[in-house]
């Protein structure tokens, strides 16, 4: 299947980021969104600075493989690791900052060992569950995805 390599530049700074994608035109909408789930640095900067102060410009065609060792070849020869550009990682070998980022955000949080989905063996139906702290009932995804992590009568 067909893969390709793009880059994404600013034009006012000159920062770079390099990605792959199968869909370019798609992928481009997706970085240029006004919502998304987990903003990376080239999402947050188009949103600051405005699409139009960015191109995007697809620079290889070939196969995924070939593609990935070709993206971490061009991340390392355009310098585009922040803070010189976007690219937050190697390919998938983050960066020492990326990786100490990470490890303080998750400092202090404590795992879920021991914690079972109260929805376990439900089927996935419309169900409603109730909290087992302050019996407010509700639909079973919001209840487990949120509610019972912030049950403010919950103990600890």
């Amino acid at each position: 299947m067909k893969h390709y390599l793009y880059q994404i530049k600013n034009k006012t700074n000159g920062k770079a980021y390099i990605g792959v994608t199968k869909d370019p035109v798609n992928r481009w909408r997706q970085h240029t969104q006004k919502t998304i789930t987990v903003p990376t640095p080239v999402h947050t900067a188009i949103q600051i600075e405005g699409k139009d102060n960015f191109e995007f410009e697809v620079l290889c065609v070939g196969e995924k493989a070939y593609l990935k060792d070709v993206e971490e070849a061009a991340i390392l020869a355009l310098g585009t690791l922040e803070p010189y550009g976007y690219n937050k990682a190697i390919g998938l070998k983050k960066t020492p900052a990326c990786r100490s980022r990470s490890s303080q955000a998750l400092k202090g949080k404590q795992g879920r060992k021991g914690w079972e989905s109260p929805r376990k063996g439900v089927p996935l139906t419309h169900a409603t569950v109730t909290c087992p702290h302050c019996q407010k009932s509700g639909g079973g995804n919001v209840m487990s995805r949120w509610h019972f992590d912030n049950c403010t009568q919950a103990t600890e």
